[in-house]
């Protein structure tokens, strides 16, 4: 693996992703395989029943997750995610974070294991997230 600048890579990732800048996600933290991603509760990530939409709880544990896979210096996109909603964020509370660890590291494939927590720090979903290696990242190293 070639070495990157993980700060400069982080800065970039969340300048360059429209997506997560629409929705308000910033991941705060890049290590080698791990990254933690924080959400702000807002109304507009809100369902009608008053918890956070579980759209916008997939997209913070995929985000989370691609920049876990990214830190490995490779280019990948989702291939699958297999998500599990266990409690719901409700208004009143500040922010979702997600914290994604790579479990395996590939040649093609990358799995990574996805904790979302609400604010008060409850479990708010688990998600593994495969990634389909497509190419090495070109960033100034």
């Amino acid at each position: 693996m070639k070495q990157i600048d993980l700060e400069a890579l982080r800065k970039e990732r969340n300048i360059s992703n429209p997506f997560s800048r629409y929705l308000g996600i910033t991941v705060e933290k890049l290590e080698v395989g791990h990254a933690e991603a924080v959400l702000p509760m807002k109304p507009e990530i809100m369902n009608p029943i008053g918890s956070a939409h579980g759209g916008a709880i997939f997209a913070i544990a995929d985000i989370a997750a691609s920049f876990a896979v990214v830190s490995h210096g490779v280019l990948a996109t989702t291939s699958s995610c297999d998500i599990h909603y266990l409690n719901a964020p409700r208004e009143g509370e500040e922010l979702i974070t997600a914290t994604a660890d790579v479990i395996k590291s590939g040649k093609r494939l990358m799995i990574s294991s996805v904790d979302v927590k609400s604010g008060s720090g409850r479990l708010v979903a688990r998600a593994t997230v495969t990634h389909a290696v497509i190419g090495e990242l070109n960033l100034p190293e």
